[in-house]
Order: structure tokens, then C-alpha cells, then sequence
């Protein structure tokens, strides 16, 4: 049998207002909001949902896991090179996997984001490599890296350059802004 109704009729309001209608269930944890309209090929609208959930002031860097960041990031790259330009130079989603994403840009010829991406000295010598990094830019990265870091990387352009004038004119552009830095006299 059911349960005897409330003695107190407001008591009685009460459970048949909840009855006929009930609470709405809990909203889906915002991540998977933004990985429902990716899986469905809306990139734009998650790529919009994640830069709410990570811009300041509201936001947070961490309301996106990694693996969804560089998931966008590289979908991004993949379909519209301009979107992904703009969040690749505002650092929009800073927890995405750098080497992936790095990876994906050299893929589209995003060469500058690749390059500032990129962190071992051989994926970085890689990148120089590619006629779009002129030798002032090359110069900038090798002299942002640790001393041992930029004469590994300007050692890997010249052994990868297979005899290349234009790659060795390049690593000794290098070589030359940063001689005391790497090491020669």
C-alpha cells in the first residue's frame, strides 16, 4: 500500500508539487559539455565553451583537462589555421601537450608556433630548417634555450642540412649572435 498521505495538508502540497515536478538532474560536468560539441564536429562552439571556462577573469587554466586542450588545439590547426593562430599566440589553453601541438602546427606550416612549441634541440633544429624561419627568428629561439640546449640544436641543423649553403649560412647566423653563449670564441 502507498505510504499514508501527510498529516499537515501543506506537507501533502508539497510532495505532489515534487511529484509533478520533479527537480531538473544534475548539468553534465562542464568538460563534457565542450567534448559533446567536438565529437560532433562543432569545433567552433567548444572551442568557445573552453575559452570561457579558461579566459580570467572567471576562468581557469585548469577547467579543461590537457588531453581536451590539445585535442582543440590541434583540431584547430588541422581546420582553421586563423582560429588557431589566435589561440596559439594568446596562449589560450596553456595546459594543451606542447609537443602535440607543436607537431600539428609544423604539419600546417605554423612554423613560429612550432618553433616556440617545440623543446628538445632536435625538433627545434628540425623546424630552423624550414625555409619560413629566416635566421633572425632561428637566432631568437637558439639564444632562448639553455647554452648546452642551443649548440645541440645548431649541431642538429647543421648535421640534418645535408650540405644545405642556406642551412649552414643559417646555423653560422646562429652561431655567430651567440658564440659566448654556446660556448666559441
Amino acid at each position: 500500500p502507498p505510504p499514508p498521505p501527510p498529516p499537515d495538508p501543506d506537507d501533502a502540497f508539497a510532495i505532489a508539487a515534487y511529484k509533478l515536478n520533479p527537480p531538473p538532474p544534475p548539468a553534465p560536468a562542464f568538460q563534457t559539455v565542450v567534448l559533446i560539441f567536438l565529437d560532433a564536429g562543432h569545433l567552433a562552439q567548444a572551442t568557445r565553451l573552453a575559452l570561457q571556462a579558461t579566459a580570467p577573469p572567471e576562468g581557469r587554466p585548469d577547467a579543461l583537462d590537457s588531453a581536451l586542450q590539445t585535442r582543440l588545439l590541434t583540431e584547430s590547426v588541422r581546420t582553421d589555421r586563423a582560429a588557431a593562430e589566435a589561440l596559439l599566440s594568446a596562449n589560450s589553453l596553456p595546459l594543451a601537450d606542447a609537443t602535440r601541438v607543436a607537431c600539428a602546427c609544423e604539419a600546417r606550416g605554423l612554423m613560429a608556433h612550432a618553433l616556440r612549441l617545440h623543446s628538445t634541440p632536435e625538433d627545434v633544429a628540425r623546424v630552423l630548417r624550414a625555409d619560413s624561419v629566416d635566421a633572425s627568428t632561428a637566432s631568437a629561439r637558439v639564444g632562448a634555450m639553455l647554452p648546452a640546449d642551443g649548440l645541440a640544436a645548431v649541431t642538429a641543423l647543421l648535421l640534418a642540412g645535408g650540405g644545405s649553403p642556406r642551412v649552414a649560412a643559417k646555423a653560422l647566423a646562429i652561431a655567430r649572435a651567440h658564440a659566448d653563449a654556446l660556448g666559441h670564441e
